[in-house]
């Protein structure tokens, strides 16, 4: 396959996901963001849910879910309460929250349209198999990128087996790492130059920097998105640009 075609797909793939999460989290209907309206209007239609199921069903970590449905109760647009065994909490709309889904009504349709209008009959049904099969190498795609540094690991450790076993004098042809060498490395959080004495991981990162509500936060290395489930594995590198962006309240911060 044609690398330098897989290289544009991934970059205006990435774009494109970047550009969406940055207008859709630009939009305030009456002081919420889309993804709360998204809630409001599922249990608008389903009735009262629980908080784990509607984390479920709309793809929200639980963090999120809690502070979408914190701001739904501050605009007495739905109401929180506990379940018959103490556990659930459960998520029901008031009649303010009705009355607003209502005078909004149109907004979901509009969202759409918005996205896809103008394409033909044949290209959106293009787009819908190309969409699919994105989806479903996404399935495997973190396995298939964790897996790459075990087998690194291993041919390393392999390469260092073979030159234990040359006989002295030979030339060394596999470099080595002195681990008691301090490693540093300088990146850049958000245009300002942090030091680090090792490798850090985008997780590690957001505890360092003591990042407030990080189940918000759209993570940035080098204009790339990185992906929430991928923050535990991403190491950064030096030299890396690192931005963290909010967008609640409707825009970045």
């Amino acid at each position: 396959m044609d690398k330098q075609k897989l290289e544009e797909a991934d970059r205006l793939f990435r774009k494109m996901v970047r550009k969406f999460v940055k207008e859709r989290d630009r939009v305030l209907i009456e002081g919420i963001t889309l993804p709360a309206l998204l809630v409001l209007h599922r249990i608008a239609r389903d009735g009262e849910q629980r908080l784990g199921d509607l984390a479920a069903q709309l793809d929200f970590t639980s963090g999120a879910i809690t502070a979408l449905c914190d701001k739904l109760e501050e605009k007495g647009f739905a109401l929180r309460r506990r379940g018959a065994d103490r556990r659930a909490v459960l998520l029901d709309i008031t009649e303010q929250g009705r009355e607003m889904v209502r005078r909004n009504r149109n907004i979901d349709g509009r969202c759409i349209s918005v996205l896809f209008e103008g394409f033909s009959e044949d290209e959106l049904a293009a787009q819908i198999k190309t969409y699919q099969k994105i989806f479903d190498n996404l399935k495997h795609y973190s396995e298939d990128i964790i897996r790459l540094p075990a087998e690194h690991a291993a041919q390393t450790e392999a390469a260092r087996q073979i030159k234990d076993q040359e006989p002295a004098g030979v030339t060394d042809r596999f470099s080595t790492y002195d681990s008691n060498r301090r490693q540093i490395m300088k990146i850049t959080v958000n245009g300002n130059e942090v030091i680090a004495e090792k490798e850090l991981t985008v997780d590690e990162l957001l505890v360092v920097a003591k990042v407030e509500m990080p189940e918000y936060v759209t993570v940035q290395v080098n204009d790339e998105l990185v992906e929430r489930d991928d923050f535990a594995t991403t190491l950064l590198q030096d030299g890396d640009a690192v931005e963290f962006l909010y967008f609640m309240g409707g825009g970045q911060v």
